[in-house]
């Protein structure tokens, strides 16, 4: 009888394992579409819906992750001023120093430099407070974040798409693995019990 719940047990567990490990690897295989006797298609989820899931993701990131509006927001904090500020002065003045006769002095270019940086910065400062928010207003509407998205997934080759989604999603499928392979013990278990029980 132990002998027999202990094998029950351990069927039980092998069976809730394998089978859930056998379902995550039905989400993603086999990639193409078969015909099981030539009549029953089969095919991972992901592959036989990939449009239709890279639509939806699209839709969600543009509707609540990353809207044109917050993409815009973005771009208006003073720290994205500052850097192309800063950045528009460094090339100008590695241009302007590459044309500098060699006979100007030192200070007369530093001087030129310095009032180059004053003109961009202020130059950069009226571009977003002036021209900035009406440009933002026109292009905001016209940034197609969900189609951009969904153009990406679609390139993606379904063992990339496979391999991301199992490096994302690792722990919690192992997790899953796993419960199946508890609950089959619990159900093996139980039917063991209830076998001896039944039989004494």
């Amino acid at each position: 009888m132990y002998i027999y719940l202990l094998v029950s047990v351990v069927l039980g567990s092998l069976i809730g394992w394998s089978t859930n490990v056998l379902a995550i690897k039905l989400i993603f295989r086999p990639y193409n579409c078969y015909k099981i006797l030539g009549l029953i298609p089969v095919q991972g989820l992901i592959p036989k819906r990939r449009r239709e899931i890279a639509v939806a993701i699209g839709k969600i990131v543009e509707n609540e992750l990353l809207s044109s509006e917050e993409i815009i927001k973005q771009l208006s904090t003073s720290a994205v001023q500052s850097k192309l500020s800063q950045t528009t002065s460094e090339n100008i003045k590695l241009r302007l120093l590459r044309y500098f006769p060699p006979f100007i002095p030192s200070g007369i270019k530093d001087n030129l430099i310095d009032i180059i940086d004053k003109v961009i910065e202020i130059e950069v400062e009226r571009f977003f407070q002036g021209t900035f928010p009406q440009f933002a207003t026109n292009i905001k509407d016209n940034i197609p974040i969900a189609a951009m998205i969904e153009e990406k997934i679609n390139q993606l080759d379904i063992r990339q798409l496979e391999n991301l989604i199992l490096t994302i999603a690792k722990n919690e499928l192992k997790h899953i693995e796993y419960l199946g392979g508890v609950i089959g013990l619990i159900i093996g278990l139980v039917q063991g019990i209830l076998l001896i029980l039944l039989t004494a």
